[in-house]
């Protein structure tokens, strides 16, 4: 290999001053007076005894509608099947089904 004679090392693009700058970019900040900080979910301070996530699997595919974190197993329950009921009835009047007259229209 012969050496270059020209080489001066390592490119670097030439620096201009720029008497006008004023530091690195930082957003303006306003007070939000609606803002409310969340409670993280790690300061919970009894332990969490039930995870229900609400999954509906579409000819498009599977799509989460629902998650709930609860630590009781009834209000879960309740909370999970109040919405299949008012999924069902709301397709129901979509596509112009008549709901059942019987008590088992309430039974799942």
């Amino acid at each position: 290999l012969m050496p270059n004679l020209k080489y001066r090392g390592q490119w670097m693009p030439r620096r201009i001053p720029n008497p006008a700058y004023k530091g690195p970019w930082v957003p303006m900040q306003k007070p939000n007076p609606h803002f409310n900080v969340d409670m993280p979910l790690a300061a919970v301070q009894h332990p969490i005894s039930r995870v229900v996530i609400d999954i509906y699997d579409r000819d498009s595919g599977a799509y989460f509608d629902d998650i709930v974190i609860a630590d009781d197993l009834a209000e879960t329950w309740r909370l999970v099947t109040d919405n299949i009921k008012r999924t069902f009835r709301a397709e129901a009047l979509f596509y112009g089904i008549k709901e059942r007259d019987d008590a088992s229209s309430d039974e799942l």
